[in-house]
């Protein structure tokens, strides 16, 4: 009887042996975890751009034109309407001057910041900025439109002004606007797919993330990463919240996400995220790509420590 069992027991510990080593090397071949930003860093940066943007905010509230002259760089850039109209600060803040004579009743008020190392977005609210026979005066304070201000800094100052505009200007002004773009990156950063991912890229992207300073030219490095995002957040899916764009022409399109993720306890926690993408001509496919982020989520997610 002995003799009949012994194969049997040499295949039971052969299977033993296979299952160990298959368990050993999964814990070998776990992702590392994404290294965690620092969280004094980020606040020092948020803290800098909010600063800066809340004076500029602050000197337009209060029709402060000496304020914006220490807001503004010498060669500051407004960008809006596709053009630079706007170059230099006597340029600027002559601009300022007549907007805010035309509508003396113009208020704004932040809503939200989302920062890189140089620059980021913030989101105002804004109203009372038309003529009452013009149909967006129907904003006001209780139905504000949301603007979208990419800043550049240098220095402790505004260099570059880039203005876009939520959905419903172009609503508005009956030009339908396509959240495609910013639908579909939702769906393949969600999907665990790196495949997918890269998909929706050119060949040649250029993506870049201004707060991690994780930089991928060409469409191979976006798919790496992708890859290694789907092994640091297992199950993250993103949330697409709003959406705005250059206008008249929508070149670049942005959108707001949350990032599902889990804290370092575990739980679950959302990443606030501003993506701003520009398609290429074909507008089927990412050309460019900046990512910037809401400095309090990221230290509340535990992605800043």
């Amino acid at each position: 009887m002995a003799i009949k069992t012994q194969p049997n027991a040499r295949k039971l510990l052969v299977a033993c042996l296979i299952i160990l080593m298959m368990v050993s090397t999964g814990c070998k071949q776990q992702a590392t975890p994404r290294p965690p930003l620092s969280a004094d860093e980020v606040k020092t940066i948020a803290a800098e751009f909010e600063r800066i943007t809340d004076a500029h905010l602050q000197s337009w509230v209060n029709r402060d034109y000496d304020q914006m002259r220490q807001v503004y760089t010498e060669d500051i850039v407004h960008h809006d309407l596709n053009d630079e109209p706007f170059k230099g600060i006597y340029s600027v803040i002559s601009m300022a001057q007549s907007f805010l004579y035309y509508f003396p009743d113009y208020k704004n008020r932040l809503v939200s910041t989302f920062v890189g190392h140089d620059d980021g977005f913030y989101v105002e609210d804004s109203w009372g900025w038309a003529p009452e026979d013009y149909m967006i005066n129907i904003f006001s304070s209780d139905h504000p439109l949301k603007n979208y201000m990419w800043m550049t800094l240098r220095d402790g100052k505004i260099s570059y002004w880039w203005l876009f505009y939520g959905e419903e200007v172009f609503s508005v002004q009956e030009k339908p606007f396509d959240s495609q773009m910013q639908q579909d990156y939702a769906a393949v950063w969600s999907s665990g797919d790196s495949e997918a991912v890269a998909s929706l890229y050119t060949p040649e992207a250029i993506r870049q993330d201004t707060l991690f300073s994780e930089n991928q030219h060409e469409n191979s490095a976006t798919k790496a990463l992708a890859t290694h995002f789907f092994a640091w957040y297992p199950g993250v899916h993103l949330t697409l919240l709003e959406t705005f764009g250059e206008y008249p022409k929508v070149i670049k399109r942005g959108g707001i996400y949350t990032v599902s993720v889990s804290d370092p306890s575990g739980q679950p926690c959302d990443v606030s995220m501003l993506v701003l993408l520009e398609p290429d001509k074909s507008g089927q496919k990412i050309a460019q790509e900046w990512v910037f982020y809401n400095a309090d989520s990221l230290i509340a997610c535990g992605c800043a420590q």
